[in-house]
C-alpha cells in the first residue's frame, strides 16, 4: 500500500467522514441568523470560518495512525474536509476559500518525504546542523498522537515511511531510531496532558501488556513522543555511542511488528538519587552524581512507574536516559525514562534544572565510559 500512495499522481481524501458510506450525506442547509447593521450603509455581508485543517482535531480521517502515513508518502492529496476542500502537496497547502496561511504552509511542507528526507541525511557542512532533523521530531510527535484500532499496528502503520526514508538517505531504522543518529534519536519523552503546556491531542500514556519494542524506542509504550530535550543537544558534543543494535522482526515485514531488539552502547553510567515525588512541567527534580559523587541539579520524566534513585546513561554532558537493572546477564538495562542534566548542585539556590542548565560540564566530569545492552 506504502507504494500506491507515494506513487499515486493524485489521492482523494474523504478527510470528514467516519465510514465510507458516501450515499448517508445530508446534502445542503440553511443557516438563519439576525444581523444588525448599525452602520446604515448599502452593501453585502460575507461569513469567512477560516480555520487551518491541521487543527481540525474533529475530523475522523486525521485521527487514524495508518491514514497519516498514507497522507505523509502522498504526493498530492485533495482533502474533502467539514468547512470546505484543501489542496495539500510537498510545495504548498491551500484552502478552497482562496486564503493561504503562510505559517500553515510551512507547517505541511515538514510533512514532504523530500523535506524529511534532507533533514535525515547526515551530510557534512549543513549550517546549522541543530535543526536538520526537525521535521522527523515533528512527524513523530504527530504521529504517536493518532489512534489505531490495533496496538500491535504500531510500527507497522509507519513502515512504509521508514522504508521511503531508508531508500533515500541510504540510512538504517531501528524501531523508529535512525542508526547515523541513534543517540539523539533516545532522547525522547512521554507527553503529560496534565503538565505540559501546548497540547493540542490530549493523549494518556498508558503501558502495553504485550511486548511491541525495546524500551528504548517511543513505540514501547504507548503516548505522545516529545523531543524537546534534543533543543540543548550541542552537536557532536557527545558522551556515549552506539556499539551495536539490532532488532528481531515478528514476521515478513523486517519494518513491522518485533519480537526482541537490543542496543549495546558505551557511555558513562551514573546515580540518580534525592527524587522528588512531586511532579512539574519540568518532570521531577532530583540529583545526579558526578566522578567524584559531587551532586548536580537535574530534573527526571519517568516514563510509567517513578523511583526514588535509579541509574542514568549520559548521553551528552546535559541529557541522558533513566535505566534499571532487568534479567541476570551484567550490565543489562531497561530504559524508564528521560533526564536533564543542570549545573553543580547549590543547596542556597534550589531553582530548577532546565534554569541552571549551564555548559561547562563535559563527559569528564562523569565516570569513565562502560559497555551496557539496553534491551
Amino acid at each position: 500500500m506504502a507504494d500506491v500512495y507515494s506513487n499515486a499522481y493524485l489521492t482523494i481524501a474523504a478527510t470528514r467522514a467516519s465510514h465510507s458510506r458516501f450515499s448517508d450525506e445530508e446534502g445542503s442547509f440553511e443557516l438563519i441568523f439576525n444581523y444588525d447593521d448599525r452602520t446604515s450603509f448599502p452593501g453585502s455581508m460575507e461569513t469567512v470560518t477560516h480555520q487551518p485543517l491541521r487543527v481540525h482535531k474533529g475530523e475522523p480521517l486525521l485521527e487514524r495512525v495508518w491514514c497519516f502515513q498514507e497522507r505523509v508518502l502522498a504526493t498530492r492529496t485533495l482533502h474533502f474536509a467539514s468547512d470546505q476542500m484543501y489542496w495539500e502537496c510537498a510545495h504548498c497547502f491551500e484552502s478552497e476559500e482562496g486564503m493561504v496561511n503562510v505559517r500553515e504552509e510551512d507547517f505541511y511542507r515538514e510533512y514532504s518525504m523530500e523535506k524529511i528526507a534532507n533533514g535525515l541525511r547526515n551530510v557534512a557542512g549543513i549550517e546549522d546542523p541543530t535543526r536538520r532533523r526537525d521535521a522527523w521530531f515533528l512527524l513523530i510527535e504527530e504521529y504517536t498522537s493518532r489512534d489505531m484500532t490495533y496496538q500491535s499496528d504500531k510500527l507497522p502503520a509507519l513502515s512504509g515511511i521508514i522504508s521511503a526514508l531508508q531508500n533515500l538517505t541510504g540510512d538504517t531504522c531501528y524501531a523508529g531510531i535512525w542508526k547515523s543518529w541513534f543517540m539523539k534519536g533516545l532522547l525522547w519523552r512521554l507527553q503529560s496532558p496534565e503538565w505540559d503546556l501546548y497540547v493540542f491531542t490530549p493523549k494518556q500514556p498508558f503501558k502495553l501488556d504485550f511486548y511491541r519494542a525495546p524500551s528504548w524506542s517511543f513505540a514501547s509504550i504507548e503516548g505522545v513522543a516529545l523531543y524537546n530535550e534534543v533543543d540543548y543537544v550541542d552537536a557532536g558534543n557527545f558522551c556515549a555511542q552506539l556499539e551495536d543494535c539490532s532488532v528481531a522482526p515478528k514476521g515478513n515485514n523486517p519494518l513491522g511488528e518485533l519480537k526482541s531488539g537490543f542496543a549495546r552502547i558505551i557511555g558513562p553510567v551514573t546515580s540518580i538519587v534525592s527524587v522528588d515525588h512531586k511532579v512539574s512541567r519540568s518532570g521531577r527534580a532530583c540529583k545526579v552524581l558526578l566522578r567524584d559523587q559531587r551532586p548536580v541539579a537535574a530534573s527526571v520524566y519517568f516514563d510509567f512507574d517513578p523511583y526514588d534513585s535509579c541509574q542514568i546513561l549520559m548521553i551528552t554532558p546535559h541529557t541522558g536516559i533513566a535505566i534499571t537493572p532487568v534479567g541476570t546477564e551484567k550490565d543489562t538495562f531497561v530504559r524508564v525514562g528521560a533526564v536533564s542534566v543542570g549545573r553543580v548542585w547549590d543547596d542556597v539556590e534550589l531553582s530548577r534544572a532546565s534554569e541552571r542548565r549551564g555548559r561547562y560540564l563535559t563527559a569528564l566530569a562523569f565516570p569513565p565510559p562502560t559497555s551496557i545492552t539496553l534491551l
